[in-house]
């Protein structure tokens, strides 16, 4: 079943200040194939390719595109202080977080969404435990 994951493509660009023509470039891809993901087929080797491509060049997890039980940068970025929005954009924090299933059907509330920020700052303060 295919699935449009270009506009997770997109918001890692923007958060990055990539543009497209630059990740096709990082990529080796062409900037169509890169578009080609609004029809993305997880059990097609060559949009996974083209995915763990885009994502090694953009210093993300692949699963971020994968998943449908993520939380993006853009509502991540809301419920941060401006401190933390500057890591998260640097690069210093995880620009997605992955949530339960149940949750992510159901939608999540801004409350468990700050619970979640919270634990991963917190793991953050500590990447050796």
């Amino acid at each position: 079943m295919a699935k449009n994951i270009l506009p997770k493509v997109q918001e890692i660009l923007e958060l990055r200040k990539v543009s497209m023509e630059e990740l096709a470039r990082r990529t080796m891809l062409e900037v169509s194939d890169i578009e080609g993901l609004k029809q993305f087929n997880s059990k097609k080797a060559s949009h996974l390719a083209i995915t763990q491509a885009i994502a090694m060049a953009l210093e993300i997890n692949a699963y971020y595109f994968w998943g449908d039980d993520v939380v993006g940068p853009r509502r991540i970025l809301s419920r941060l202080n401006v401190f933390d929005q500057q890591k998260l954009l640097n690069g210093q924090l995880v620009p997605f977080l992955r949530i339960h299933k149940d949750q992510a059907a159901e939608g999540i509330t801004d409350e468990e969404l700050d619970a979640l920020i919270q634990v991963m700052l917190e793991q953050e303060k500590h990447p050796d435990v």
